[in-house]
């Protein structure tokens, strides 16, 4: 019978005693930090949304010349812009991206943003503005 009582100690009833001293001297509170995960889900739902409603404007085509000197503003300044290409995603929207020119040659330019360094054609570039 004691052998009994005893498993059925194990399986959850603690004592307050027991209680109080595991609180006191082994439980960790995280405070925030066990909430933060509720943060990123709503964050990645208002920018979803944000992205969503913010379509690229068709801009008009640049000339070369006004292009190159706007990648070289941006490269010289490390100053942001935005580059539309003279593609269309699968929303039907023209294609966009916005970093800093981090160089560029004859034929790519390399545009740094969050999701790294892109290697972009000069060649498909419709428009670059600095916003």
């Amino acid at each position: 019978m004691g052998k009994n009582k005893l498993s059925q100690n194990r399986l959850g009833r603690v004592s307050e005693q027991q209680a109080e001293f595991f609180l006191k001297n082994y439980y960790h509170d995280r405070g925030m930090l066990k909430w933060q995960g509720f943060f990123l889900s709503d964050h990645t739902t208002a920018l979803t949304k944000n992205k969503q409603t913010e379509t690229p404007i068709y801009r008009k085509q640049q000339s070369l010349t006004s292009i190159t000197s706007l990648l070289i503003i941006s490269w010289q300044k490390s100053q942001a812009l935005k580059i539309q290409l003279n593609r269309i995603d699968t929303d039907q929207n023209v294609e966009e991206y916005q970093g800093v020119v981090h160089g560029f040659n004859e034929k790519y330019v390399f545009l740094g943003n969050s999701q790294g360094i892109l290697k972009l054609d000069i060649a498909e570039i419709r428009n670059c503005y600095i916003d």
